[in-house]
């Protein structure tokens, strides 16, 4: 898969966003994992931290952390898991040339680099993992529906879908399906995801 078919314009420049990272490696068919951890979530003080580790076969290949806050993201919670992400995916060598952006103090996008809080108050609880495929098709719903808020039925198996490359619907599939809605940030990067990765046939939902 060509990263370029993901590009969108950032302040004149040629960025790749976390969700065409995400489309990358899940089309190379190999067993890579992402696993993030949310170091702390403060909804009160309205911040967020979380890491974010790319592994394959049992290497880790690249990790980045993210702090995100709610005076600069209303959804800084995954705004936060979304950058944290991005600069794992851009370490581990996917899309590194096109998010130099990521590693840029100065930038104020989901995916730029922060320095933890180390004095900040306790975290509150991590959120439940999602345990049940109910539980993991709302939430995918949930996503899709902040970018189309009338999404149909028919559309959202069309979505998920597209995005998982036709996979059996499952809680890791499901999973995999919602995380790459999550990373995009604006509708163009929603829509350009899912025109480069094509329109598939119906999936039971």
């Amino acid at each position: 898969m060509n990263p370029s078919e993901f590009l969108i314009n950032l302040k004149g420049k040629p960025y790749l966003p976390v969700a065409g990272r995400i489309a990358i490696i899940r089309a190379e068919q190999k067993p890579y994992s992402i696993k993030t951890t949310p170091l702390q979530i403060e909804m009160e003080h309205g911040f967020a931290v979380f890491q974010a580790e790319v592994w394959l076969d049992g290497i880790l290949l690249g990790m980045g952390t993210k702090q995100e806050s709610k005076k600069d993201f209303p959804d800084f919670v995954e705004k936060a898991e979304t950058g944290a992400i991005g600069r794992a995916l851009a370490i581990a060598g996917f899309g590194t040339m096109y998010a130099l952006q990521d590693f840029d103090e100065g930038e104020r996008m989901a995916d730029a680099p922060v320095t933890v809080n180390k004095a900040a108050p306790k975290s509150a609880p991590a959120p439940a993992p999602v345990n049940d495929l109910a539980a993991a098709g709302r939430k995918f719903k949930e996503a899709v529906a902040y970018f189309e808020p009338n999404v149909s039925p028919d559309r959202l198996k069309q979505a998920f879908r597209i995005l998982v490359g036709g996979k059996e619907r499952s809680i890791e599939t499901l999973e995999q399906a919602t995380d790459m809605v999550l990373a995009c940030s604006i509708i163009e990067e929603w829509q350009t995801l899912l025109s480069r990765l094509g329109v598939g046939q119906d999936a039971q939902f």
